[in-house]
Formats: C-alpha cells, sequence, structure tokens
C-alpha cells in the first residue's frame, strides 16, 4: 500500500502497451492508468483538482523521468474523454522539492500550487506553484524552502496540501490572498507547526502562526505532529488535526490572534470507541458541521485490529463545549466488506452528504497484498452506501488501494486517484484515475 512497498519491483519489467479508458461499469470508470516502469509516474497520490474547462490535475508521488513523482493533466475533450500528459517532473536536486505528498489547488487563472515533502534546498520539502507558460510548459516556482530557519523553527516536511479562506465553498484560489498550511515536523518544540503563506510586492513569505506542543509539555495539550489540511471557515478560523497525543486531537486557530482551542480530544470513550488517530483533510458543510475519520478507533465488529478500524465523526464546533458524534465505525462486515483502513478524508456536497475512501477492504482480496483493495463510500445520515468496491475487475484492472479525498464536479460525478492496481498487469500497475457517478 505503500510508495516505498510498491518501489521493490520497479526493476523487474518495462510495460510497453498504453492503457486506455475502461468502459463504464455501475457509472465507474477508468481515466488514466499508470504503470510503475514508464515515465507517467507511478502511485497517483491524493486528490485532484480541475479548472473551468473541466480539465483534471493531479501528482504522482514517484516515477516519472526523476523517479521522484509528477504533476500530470487529464485534458478533458468534448466528448467526455481524456487525454493524459505529464506537465512537470520532480528531481532530486530541483529547488521546489521532491516525492510531491500533498494535493493541488488552483487559482483563477489555472495555475497549481502544492507542497513536497522532501527535498528543496535543505532537503526537507517545499511548497511551490506551477506556472503554465505561453508555451505550455508549467515550470515551478519556489514559494518556501522549509527548514530554511535554525533548527528548522519554520517546519519541515510539509505532508498535506495547502489551503485558503474561501476553499470550502468551492471557490477558485484568487492567487494573492493567504495561504495556509502544516509541518509534521519542526517548529519551536519540534512537533510541527501551523503557518501562513502570504504575498507581498511578487514575493511570498512565511510565519509560523502556531508551534505544536506548546512549552514543549509532555502532555502536548493542544496535539503534535499536525497530519491534514487546515480547513478555512468564511470568518477565517482555521481547523486541523493532530495525530497526537494519545488519541490525537482536533483544534481551532483563532483567525488573526491564531490562539489554538483544542476542540476535542479522541479516545475519550471506552476502548476508543469515539475514534482515534484522526487523519486526513476535514469538510465543512453549510452549518459549519466539521466532518472527518480517525485511522483507529470505533466500534470493533469484524475488525481484527483491537485499535479498532476508524471511524466517520462529525463535530459541531462551539470552544471547549464542542460535541462530537461517531457516524459510522468500519470493518462492520464480514471481511471488511464496508472497508477499513483509512489514509485521507471527506468531502460533502450541498445536501450534506459525505464521501470518502479507504485503502484496505471491500471483499475482493485477490489484490496482491490480500488486504481488499478499498472502497468509494457515501453516507448520508447514517445510511452507509457503497459506491464502489475496487479489484473487482479481472487482475485489478479498475485500481487498487485509494489513498484519496474525492472531488466532485458540477454535475455530480465523483473523481479519485489509487495507488495500485490497473490496466498493466500485476505488480506493475500503478493505479488510476477514476470518475464514478453516485
Amino acid at each position: 500500500m505503500s510508495c516505498v512497498r510498491n518501489a521493490m519491483a520497479l526493476v523487474l519489467l518495462v510495460i510497453l502497451a498504453a492503457a486506455g479508458p475502461s468502459a463504464a461499469t455501475n457509472g465507474f470508470k477508468v481515466l488514466h492508468s499508470f504503470c510503475k516502469t514508464c515515465g507517467n509516474g507511478t502511485a497517483a497520490w491524493k486528490g485532484l483538482v480541475a479548472d473551468a474547462s473541466g480539465n483534471l490535475f493531479g501528482i504522482t508521488f514517484g516515477g516519472g523521468d526523476g523517479h521522484l513523482g509528477t504533476a500530470f493533466e487529464l485534458e478533458r475533450s468534448g466528448n467526455g474523454h481524456y487525454s493524459f500528459q505529464t506537465i512537470h517532473t520532480f528531481y532530486y536536486d530541483g529547488a521546489e522539492g521532491s516525492n510531491p505528498y500533498s494535493s493541488l489547488i488552483i487559482d483563477v487563472h489555472g495555475n497549481l500550487y502544492g507542497g513536497t515533502l522532501q527535498g528543496g534546498a535543505q532537503g526537507k520539502g517545499a511548497a511551490y506553484e506551477l506556472v503554465k507558460t505561453d508555451q505550455g510548459e508549467w515550470p515551478a516556482k519556489v514559494l518556501h524552502t522549509f527548514c530554511s530557519k535554525s533548527d528548522c523553527q519554520d517546519g519541515d516536511s510539509p505532508a498535506v496540501g495547502l489551503s485558503y479562506v474561501g476553499m470550502t465553498s468551492g471557490q477558485p484560489y484568487d492567487g494573492h490572498s493567504p495561504l495556509y498550511g502544516t509541518t509534521t515536523g519542526g517548529g519551536r518544540y519540534h512537533y510541527g507547526t501551523a503557518y501562513e503563506l502570504t504575498l507581498q510586492d511578487g514575493k511570498w513569505t512565511e510565519q509560523v502562526i502556531h508551534d505544536f506542543c506548546t512549552h514543549g509539555d509532555r502532555d502536548c495539550a493542544d496535539g503534535n505532529k499536525p497530519f491534514s489540511a487546515l480547513l478555512a471557515d468564511a470568518s477565517g478560523n482555521l481547523y486541523g488535526t493532530t495525530s497526537g497525543p494519545l488519541g490525537g486531537v482536533l483544534f481551532e486557530l483563532i483567525a488573526k490572534t491564531w490562539e489554538e482551542i483544542p476542540l476535542y480530544h479522541f479516545c475519550q470513550k471506552a476502548a476508543c470507541s469515539d475514534g482515534s488517530s484522526p487523519i486526513g483533510n476535514l469538510a465543512m458543510d453549510a452549518n459549519g458541521n466539521i466532518y472527518g475519520v480517525t485511522s483507529q478507533g470505533g466500534k470493533i465488529g469484524a475488525c481484527t485490529s483491537s485499535f479498532g478500524c476508524g471511524t466517520i465523526f462529525k463535530l459541531v464546533p462551539n470552544g471547549a463545549n464542542s460535541t462530537l458524534t461517531t457516524l459510522h465505525s468500519f470493518c462492520q462486515q464480514s471481511d471488511c466488506k464496508d472497508g477499513r483502513i483509512l489514509f485521507d478524508g471527506l468531502i460533502v456536497d450541498g445536501r450534506g452528504n459525505l464521501f470518502g475512501t479507504t485503502d484496505g477492504g471491500g471483499g475482493h482480496d485477490n489484490d496482491q497484498y490480500e488486504t481488499g483493495g478499498g472502497v468509494v463510500y457515501e453516507l448520508r445520515g447514517r445510511r452507509y452506501k457503497i459506491l464502489h468496491r475496487f479489484c473487482s475487475q479481472a487482475h485489478c484492472d479498475d485500481g487498487a488501494n485509494p489513498n484519496t479525498e474525492l472531488m466532485m464536479d458540477g454535475s455530480g460525478f465523483l473523481f479519485g486517484t489509487t495507488q495500485d492496481g490497473g490496466a498493466y498487469d500485476g505488480t506493475y500497475g500503478g493505479g488510476v484515475v477514476f470518475q464514478l457517478k453516485p
């Protein structure tokens, strides 16, 4: 399921056959298959973004000419077909870093913004912008190189994407407002940071707005090692989660003052039935309620892990009086047919319905790891529904192991990526880009 594990097979064979879109089955369609030994990238990672014309953009964690990841475009034609092209390749010595790990955002001009987990001038990652030229090229512009301050007090290793005010309502980024993000390490206490990027006179400046594990206390009541993007509400308040301590924390940063308020500490209930280790991006509905997932905890059910197989939760933010409700616990069906193993968060549509993916489970254990290929799911209120079980096609041609937040277009189509599977046989499948109509 990890790119490191996938890379073990890269030198075995070169697959030369091209892969075209598959036929739709129950609303599901593969738009592109990646290959672990081809130059178009491997292990499609995180979510997709779309421009005003419906063209899709995303990143791969590995592969490409530099073997350290790519950015790609799927250009949409009038008949609903997509043509694939690699628009940027990441290299070890590239100033923008290597191994892009975070989802992209797109601005009103069609430029793309993201972050790399490694590389850059200090080897600790960078925030970058890809600007399309009139010649159709996509050179990278570095917004900030992490660990550029003494003792990495500006943070290091950003593992999630950038966000901005207006993002939750579906507005494209305006290209000049502040951008927000988190790092998993660095900062004053070495437990990660929340940061702001501001543009002035054509130059980007990074400022840490919160150092996690304030004062370096053992309890880390404000959380440590954030592993989710920041979610901004209409007033500019920011919300996010941390992986520790204990069960993790869901927090709020008050706009402008950046005072941090822990809204909920997970694993408060017996056997962590309220969830543990929140992961992935949060979502917000029109009423300001916050939704997310945990990678552990919840009701045990059929889950063979003593830590639980994760949950979907809803939080009504109200400072120290915030309330959390568990909406669903994963692996309640035999063989985890309802999915298990969560790596990323949710999206919410205009009616308040939730959509997401699991990396494993689903009941189709013919994937190469025999853990199940994962699922796409929908939650309407408390009604949980599987929209697609991966590895349902021969050789997992439909993909396997999605590690992505989904994207929904104006027509209600869902788009996402998987790390494994696809039209290239067996262990050589490098993942897919898929489309699904709920």
